[in-house]
């Protein structure tokens, strides 16, 4: 279960996209049955991140520093392979 913090920020997250979209109306229903058979789903490029991304705000002066991973890491308590282990701090 979510709590309702969660929820009412997906439905904001849904209304901005909606609006971003021109989408004038989202009908959604609670049946599991439904998911995977959505009319046309096959057509739609997969979005990893609701917004576009902005790619050119970067002054054409502005360095570009790559960090190695493995320096990032080094000052993590807690590292699952490539990743940085957070704590979960919300109940």
């Amino acid at each position: 279960a979510i709590n309702d913090k969660v929820y009412q920020s997906l439905i904001q997250l849904l209304v901005d996209i909606c609006k971003r979209n021109e989408i004038k109306e989202l009908k959604w229903k609670a049946d599991k049955k439904l998911i995977g058979k959505i009319e046309g789903i096959d057509e739609v490029e997969p979005m990893t991140f609701p917004y576009e991304y902005i790619l050119d705000e970067y002054r054409c002066d502005d360095e570009i520093y790559h960090v190695e991973n493995s320096v990032i890491l080094s000052n993590a308590k807690e590292v699952e392979g490539r990743e940085l282990s957070v704590p979960k701090v919300v109940e």
